[in-house]
């Protein structure tokens, strides 16, 4: 692009006639003119394009950020290291450590499950309900304690034995979606039973909760199924919920405690925000990189102006000392230069607008749940541009505008 950029002036000086280049005689007011306002509009063009997406962008990731999943994701520490020891005696070790956990005053809840909201479901199965209607859906392994700790709501029945009794085999919980689209309401489907491929033993319905996102939001809502753990005595994360003001502290106490219950296995760990945000790593990657395009574009289109203006202000510093003579005044002189780009920022606001709708609608159709493109934001950037430059141009011409025009009407 150097390069590019360089190739043109250096062919424009060679072809100035030596006579005038000593005497700093410039071609006349019309050489050139076409190509340099068509190169000061591309500018234009790229810088807001540049700039209403990395807005947009903006916008996206924190929409996404705040965006109501369906459960707490802060301040949810989660182990992944956990021992694997898939049988009754490896469960009642890890159940009891989950207890010893929850002891820490730090810990608000705790929990043991084969999966977390992370994206990874495991297994799928297909169901049936009771009428043979199948629902393909993915089938979760976790406690009595998994909603509490995630704040996930039980909007009917319970969510197995939690705070009511004892464990009870072949229980099954089911999120709204769920109950839904087996032709039920949250409530209705409590004791209701369901099979699955490679299971033959019923399974009954314990208690449905409200649809949260497993996965992430590039992905619309599914159904979703969830069987206790002592049921197959298989799980992967403990997981807990901590007080989020004294985070650092928490860890530490956690890594001694598990460092003495499990002396064995290394103290591995992730907070539940930074894996939902690891679903949108492109995209934040994407933002990095807009945000650097953006300074660099203001700079280049900067720079465009000054040479815009510069050769502007050389060619008219007697026509602007004329019209003072006449009387004009300093803001007449000032839209008269204003004037020189309009255009070009208009040809060139239309373009990245329409540039910026169709690639940002594009990239916005790829989620589910996504953000509107606002005119209000297309407007207020080009407005910002439009500012910017004019600012530009009332300072950069003062000099000029401000002198003699004595002096200007003598200038070679």
């Amino acid at each position: 692009t150097g390069c590019l950029a360089a190739i043109y002036p250096a062919f424009r000086l060679s072809t100035f006639k030596i006579v005038n280049a000593v005497k700093g005689k410039l071609p006349p007011l019309g050489e050139g003119h076409f190509i340099r306002k068509t190169l000061l509009c591309f500018q234009i063009t790229i810088a807001a394009f540049v700039l209403i997406s990395s807005v947009v962008i903006a916008q996206q990731l924190a929409f996404l950020q705040d965006y109501d999943l369906g459960y707490n994701k802060e301040s949810i520490l989660v182990i992944s290291s956990v021992p694997r020891e898939w049988n009754a005696q490896g469960l009642s070790k890890i159940e009891t450590a989950r207890t010893d956990f929850s002891d820490d005053k730090g810990v608000l809840n705790a929990s043991v499950s084969y999966e977390v909201p992370d994206g990874n479901a495991g297994n799928r199965f297909k169901f049936k309900s009771e009428d043979n209607i199948p629902v393909d859906m993915p089938l979760l392994n976790v406690d009595e304690h998994f909603a509490q700790t995630f704040g996930i709501d039980v909007i009917a029945g319970n969510f197995f034995h939690d705070k009511h009794g004892v464990y009870v085999a072949n229980r099954i919980v089911l999120n709204e979606q769920a109950a839904r689209n087996f032709g039920w309401t949250p409530e209705s489907a409590i004791g209701k039973q369901v099979r699955y491929d490679g299971n033959e033993q019923p399974l009954t319905v314990a208690g449905v909760v409200n649809n949260f996102h497993f996965s992430s939001l590039f992905q619309s809502m599914t159904p979703l199924s969830m069987v206790h753990i002592n049921d197959k005595f298989s799980y992967r994360y403990l997981s807990m919920q901590i007080n989020p003001e004294e985070k650092t502290a928490i860890v530490e106490r956690l890594k001694s405690k598990w460092a003495v219950l499990f002396p064995t296995a290394p103290f591995d760990y992730a907070f539940m925000e930074d894996k939902v945000n690891h679903f949108y790593a492109d995209e934040d990657r994407l933002y990095k990189s807009s945000k650097v395009a953006s300074v660099i574009t203001v700079m280049l289109t900067m720079s465009g102006m000054v040479a815009f203006m510069s050769i502007s202000l050389a060619r008219r510093i007697k026509e602007i000392g004329i019209r003072k003579v006449h009387g004009a005044a300093s803001v007449d002189l000032i839209l008269l230069l204003i004037k020189d780009f309009s255009w070009q920022f208009m040809i060139g606001g239309i373009l990245a607008s329409v540039l910026a709708y169709y690639f940002l609608t594009n990239w916005l159709n790829s989620f589910t749940y996504h953000v509107g493109l606002s005119p209000y934001t297309f407007a207020s950037i080009l407005l910002a541009i439009l500012t910017t430059l004019t600012v530009f141009v009332v300072v950069y011409s003062l000099n000029v505008i401000r002198m003699n025009p004595v002096r200007s009407l003598r200038y070679e």
